[in-house]
């Protein structure tokens, strides 16, 4: 029998939240991973389908405030600005009503929300954001791409590199398990540019140009 959370439980479960985090700076962690993906209750939250009355559903602003009082919480609970706090969400999830779309039962790619999400999170002080798609159960190949779908890796870039257009902190893209030693169906006319190698050593350089 299907139960909707109440407003009490869905708070309860936020503060399971802050208390894992405080532990996992207790036993030596450098950070976490605030989770809103791949169709887990978090993820679950931030959906347009999420319909629900109260403070919890309905607006933008009241499917965000879970993650924006949740954060808040950790940050004061765990009292150290050195310890890490990103999340990884998706950025279209491949359903009606889901993250990436317009409405409740739209599924056509909408990405203003997520890219508003992307700009809370920096706003609200996390330190990384990193961008996937898809629910695996459900859309596997948009979560990650395989030679039934290659060209969704370039997907991944995109939605990565657009991300990364609008916040300053660190963005880390998803999905490019496809591409390992660049042996793939990928329609890419330079053989260097079909490696996760070459992504991996053209991130790292310029990373050193800018440091």
């Amino acid at each position: 029998m299907t139960h909707l959370l109440t407003e009490e439980e869905i708070e309860e479960i936020g503060e399971t939240f802050v208390k894992t985090a405080v532990i996992a700076r207790q036993v030596g962690a450098d950070g976490i991973d605030f989770k809103h993906c791949h169709g887990y209750l978090c993820g679950e939250m931030l959906r347009p389908a999420n319909t629900r009355t109260g403070r919890f559903g309905g607006s933008i602003e009241n499917r965000t405030r879970f993650f924006r009082e949740t954060t808040k919480k950790i940050r004061k609970a765990v009292g150290d600005d050195s310890f890490l706090v990103g999340t990884r969400y998706s950025v279209y999830e491949g359903i009606p009503g889901g993250l990436g779309t317009s409405g409740p039962e739209e599924v056509i790619e909408d990405l203003y929300e997520p890219f508003t999400f992307a700009k809370m999170a920096e706003e609200i002080g996390l330190d990384y954001i990193n961008v996937s798609a898809g629910i695996p159960a459900i859309t596997p190949e948009i979560v990650r791409p395989t030679k039934n779908y290659p060209e969704g890796v370039y997907r991944h870039f995109g939605w990565a590199e657009s991300v990364k257009s609008l916040v300053k902190i660190p963005v880390i893209g998803s999905g490019y398990s496809y591409l390992r030693d660049g042996k793939n169906d990928l329609k890419e006319p330079n053989p260097a540019k079909k490696s996760f190698l070459y992504w991996a050593e053209k991130n790292l350089r310029k990373e050193m140009s800018i440091s």
